[in-house]
């Protein structure tokens, strides 16, 4: 119940090129065009503490197994109040996951320094949390050539991306996810997914082939036999 405003509002539902709406076929025939022919050192890709497990592993796989990038930086949203009981700073679903899955991610903040050093000219990201104030943030995002996102929100990265591809909030799509005191949870589906979002592994998927890559998942339990094969043998339902 406490969820459910997140899940319905501010969300990104079509793809978007320049912040206007066009089928996901062109908006992926304009990520390949920005892509081509740029180097791997020249790209970036941004982690996001938001997602699964899942949505994560396949980022990182097409970031080090296909592009052979090693500019790796995490996203999330920022810190917040806490108390002795309950309430934890940390107001991210699986900041643990990532950071287990990603040991050498650094900080959002470090990718905005490399941006004003022009490290990078092309990024591809996941999410729509930012860890501090959008305006603060739009002078480096903008010196950005290319920037492709993959969020279930609006927000700074899928406005000024050139690419905005829609990705399920976690109550439309099934994924793990890592609490702070490292626990795995595994999150079901509880409604389907709205306009034309798709899982954001599967999103990054079709990404990875329009690039030009064999990343070839078309199933949840193929991204999870990729991240760790006996434990999805176990654990994933049949057909997943």
């Amino acid at each position: 119940m406490l969820s459910y405003s997140r899940i319905t509002e501010g969300r990104l539902l079509e793809p978007k090129v320049s912040s206007k709406p066009v089928s996901i076929d062109a908006a992926l025939a304009e990520a390949k065009r920005i892509f081509t022919s740029v180097p791997k050192e020249s790209i970036a890709v941004v982690l996001s503490a938001q997602h699964s497990n899942e949505d994560n592993f396949a980022l990182l796989e097409l970031a080090a197994k296909f592009i052979g990038t090693k500019g790796v930086f995490i996203s999330g949203k920022p810190a917040g109040k806490r108390d002795d009981i309950l309430m934890h700073e940390d107001k991210n679903a699986n900041t643990a996951g990532v950071k287990k899955l990603a040991p050498a991610a650094r900080p959002f903040e470090h990718l905005l320094e490399s941006l004003f050093a022009g490290t990078y000219s092309h990024v591809i990201a996941l999410g729509s949390d930012l860890p501090g104030m959008p305006e603060l943030l739009e002078a480096p995002l903008s010196k950005l050539t290319g920037l492709v996102t993959v969020a279930a929100h609006e927000g700074p990265l899928a406005r000024l991306a050139t690419v905005a591809l829609p990705a399920c909030t976690w109550a439309e799509a099934e994924g793990t996810y890592v609490n702070s005191r490292g626990m795995a949870q595994k999150s079901e589906r509880a409604i389907e997914p709205r306009g034309s979002s798709r899982p954001a592994w599967e999103m990054l998927a079709r990404l990875g082939e329009a690039l030009g890559y064999a990343t070839h998942w078309k199933k949840l339990k193929e991204v999870r036999i990729a991240m760790d094969p006996e434990a999805a043998a176990v654990t994933a339902p049949a057909g997943a």
